[in-house]
């Protein structure tokens, strides 16, 4: 019965967590294709920013483009600069949280939150 509590957006919201989760490609884009663009990016903006990037990434760039539109802006803006600085924190493989470990043994800071 939890689906007959939800409205028609939340039942997309958790059909878009299932597929990126399991990381269906081929689900997001029947879903895509079905809702259009403009129901699909409303979903989209309810879940995290790191599940939206995910979903934005398993699309085609066109559909990519098309969603992106219509997403709110801060979320947009976020979006687009995250995958911004992507590429260069992959390149260097340095990052904020990346320094370098000192000689006394101890295991750095960002190893030792992801325990």
């Amino acid at each position: 019965m939890l689906f007959q509590q939800l409205r028609p957006s939340k039942h997309l919201q958790v059909s878009l967590r299932a597929a990126i989760a399991s990381h269906r490609p081929a689900a997001l884009k029947i879903m895509f294709d079905h809702h259009g663009e403009a129901v699909f990016a409303h979903a989209l903006a309810g879940l995290s920013k790191r599940a939206v990037a995910d979903a934005l990434s398993m699309l085609p760039a066109a559909d990519r483009h098309r969603v992106q539109l219509h997403l709110p802006k801060p979320l947009r803006y976020s979006i687009t600069q995250a995958a911004s600085l992507r590429p260069s924190c992959i390149s260097t493989g340095l990052g904020a949280q990346h320094a370098p470990a000192s000689n006394t043994g101890a295991i750095p800071r960002a190893a030792a939150v992801n325990l």
